[in-house]
């Protein structure tokens, strides 16, 4: 689900019965699939997240994060997973194939939605590729209310109105096969499903909440996904 630095609608789209091929890398290695089953729950900073400067090497995007004793780094996705205990994924995943395989039956009904596309957005590119916004950095939060909640994301500048932060990734799931956590957040369903980012995921699953906000997330249609 996108990140945006304002507000935006909603999304949804329809996906064949029978799974592409070119939809394999939405699907979680069955290999993975158990660390989903039982307790997800995470520990630690609820917040963190995102890239500032962004530059592309064979290894992937480079972030800025600002530790905890004010020192400020470049890091990539390997040193991201290490820094805040996660698997870091650019794409949206799918816990099972029948999930995937049945978008269209717990899908948002398609006729009551208008949802647009990250093409009309202009957008497409940057879900794609799985980026971050290049103006936005990883920060120490720091204490509040004698809690340490760890990082959060900052904008380094001004931002555009309507301008793609990025994606919340995770595994898409049944709600009823995990404990919400402070890194989930509901999947655009008739039915329960969630986007659990406790395991995998990326830096935007510890945006923080704000009594007045300055981003929301929006849904739309990419490749035939909603995200």
């Amino acid at each position: 689900m996108p990140l945006l630095s304002t507000v935006a609608t909603a999304m949804v789209y329809i996906i064949e019965c029978v799974l592409p091929q070119s939809r394999k890398g939405y699907l979680i290695p069955n290999d993975k699939q158990t660390i989903f089953i039982t307790n997800t729950s995470t520990t630690g900073a609820t917040n963190t997240s995102t890239s500032t400067d962004v530059e592309i090497y064979e290894n992937g995007q480079l972030f800025k994060i600002i530790d905890r004793n004010g020192v400020c780094k470049l890091v990539n996705t390997d040193e991201i997973s290490e820094i805040l205990q996660f698997e870091y994924s650019y794409y949206l995943k799918f816990l099972h194939e029948s999930i995937l395989r049945n978008y269209y039956f717990w899908s948002i009904n398609i006729d009551d939605a208008e949802i647009p596309t990250t093409e009309s957005a202009g957008f497409s590119d940057q879900l794609t590729h799985g980026l971050i916004h290049e103006h936005v950095s990883i920060r120490h939060i720091g204490v509040v209310q004698g809690i340490d909640v760890g990082y959060g994301i900052y904008a380094d500048t001004l931002l555009p109105d309507m301008c793609l932060i990025g994606e919340y990734v995770g595994v898409v799931m049944a709600s009823n096969t995990m404990e919400r956590g402070d890194y989930s957040l509901l999947y655009p369903s008739s039915e329960s499903y969630v986007i659990n980012a406790g395991e995998i995921g990326n830096v935007v699953r510890l945006v923080n909440h704000s009594n007045a906000p300055n981003a929301e997330f929006k849904q739309y249609i990419h490749e035939g996904i909603v995200h």
